[in-house]
């Protein structure tokens, strides 16, 4: 484990690579979370408001 985190931080490219994926994921992860939240925010407010 040790000598593989090494040999990863050897190479920039593919520290910053994996930051960058790590990013988008937690970005897609907020927004689907957001999209969710909002459509189900969405449904309450017309299942209570009558107009």
């Amino acid at each position: 484990m040790q000598d593989m985190i090494a040999t990863i931080a050897s190479y920039p490219a593919v520290v910053e690579l994996g930051l960058v994926a790590m990013g988008l994921l937690i970005g897609a992860g907020a927004l689907t979370a957001w999209q969710r939240l909002h459509a189900w925010r969405q449904q309450r407010y017309a299942e209570w408001d009558p107009y």
